[in-house]
């Protein structure tokens, strides 16, 4: 699995309500240094490989993630889940469909 953090995932401005809100990063080591602040946070480093879009965003511009959209991409390269705020969630994401999702689908490698 493929995690692409984006401008800025987990930003102030951005309407995800969970604790590893950051201020922008101004350049990419500060970027990189989120995600994989992030990463350890959430474990997504167990599941697959977290990369971070270059400040130009070019992934963002072409997916429009921001601020509509989070995506999972399978090792397939293709699509497996886009999540997305909803009135449910007060137009907030829920982190915990995307985590539920990737757990169910990408359960970490056993170490035996």
């Amino acid at each position: 699995m493929l995690f692409v953090y984006i401008d800025e995932a987990h930003s102030t401005k951005w309407p995800l309500a969970y604790s590893h809100e950051q201020p922008p990063a101004n350049h990419l080591a500060e970027r990189i240094a989120y995600a994989q602040a992030m990463s350890r946070e959430f474990g997504l480093a167990e599941a697959g490989r977290v990369l971070v879009d270059p400040m130009e965003l070019p992934f963002e511009t072409a997916f429009g993630a921001w601020p509509g959209k989070y995506f999972v991409i399978g090792t397939d390269k293709c699509l497996e889940y886009v999540g997305q705020a909803t009135a449910a969630t007060g137009g907030k994401y829920d982190i915990n469909q995307l985590l539920n999702f990737v757990r169910a689908h990408h359960p970490p490698a056993s170490t035996e």
